[in-house]
């Protein structure tokens, strides 16, 4: 639970107001006997312990009072009620977020980069207290604040914020092993991986079925696909001279070799000049 105006619980003290007050103008009759009056003791009795009782319901009640309205105005939230209903259930979610060159590319009016951010930043909206998030880059090596589990969430958010498309190609592969092994270590009873990329062929090179699979719990992997608008990525990968010894004047042969980097397949005209 948390409050927005904290300083108002201070007021909670005053609470003690009634309990002082009633001290105060306690008042100890003068006991005086009369032997006339001797057989309406026990009725006395009895009904000082009802006034008794009605003074400490009183006195509750005011003390309550006051401290339910300094409590009001500390404005309470509770954050975490799905904990009451979840039996503390926690959740775990390492997001992949692909910053390769082709990510840079703009897709339906807006870098696709720029969207990535945007769908990682409901991913982590959804999060509750008490939940961890990793995030993971696919360009560059995992150094300093990358590739660590935050119960905080503001942590991952500056690191996103922070983030650029750099010129390196994505390896999805290697960052979905390291994303498996990074939530196979917690204690969390829901663990999620979310790959934000624009799903570009030579990003998925090299996947295989993570190791020890069968002894681990099975972690769910949501994939989403940015690239709306699919463009050819075609490029130069191989150039080989079959001529041995070229000359003026003679057809030489070459060897092209292109490699299509896209989703979807492509046909494309190559002219040499």
């Amino acid at each position: 639970m948390t409050f927005a105006t904290p300083l108002f619980l201070l007021a909670v003290l005053a609470g003690i107001i009634p309990l002082l007050l009633h001290l105060i103008h306690r008042e100890k009759a003068v006991e005086v006997r009369f032997s006339t009056l001797r057989f309406l003791q026990r009725s006395v009795q009895r009904t000082r312990r009802w006034r008794f009782l009605d003074h400490l319901l009183l006195l509750l009640l005011r003390v309550a009072a006051l401290v339910l309205i300094a409590l009001g105005l500390a404005r309470p939230a509770l954050t975490s009620l799905h904990h009451l209903f979840g039996r503390g259930s926690t959740t775990a979610v390492a997001i992949i977020l692909d910053n390769s060159a082709s990510m840079a590319l703009l897709d339906g009016g807006q870098p696709r980069f720029e969207l990535a951010r945007h769908v990682a930043e409901e991913v982590l909206d959804r999060l509750h207290e008490g939940d961890s998030v990793a995030l993971l880059l696919t360009g560059g090596r995992l150094e300093g604040e990358q590739g660590k589990l935050y119960h905080t969430q503001e942590t991952v958010r500056q690191l996103l914020a922070q983030s650029s498309v750099s010129m390196e190609r994505a390896d999805l592969a290697t960052r979905l092993h390291q994303a498996r092994a990074l939530l196979s270590e917690t204690e969390a009873t829901q663990r999620e991986i979310y790959i934000l990329t624009d799903n570009q062929a030579l990003s998925w090179a090299g996947l295989k079925p993570p190791e020890g699979e069968k002894s681990t719990p099975e972690i769910p992997v949501v994939i989403i696909n940015l690239n709306r608008e699919p463009a050819a990525n075609v490029a130069l990968k191989s150039l080989r001279l079959d001529t041995p010894a070229p000359a003026v004047g003679v057809p030489i042969q070459l060897t092209v070799e292109l490699v299509n980097q896209s989703i979807t397949p492509q046909q494309n005209h190559l002219e040499l000049h």
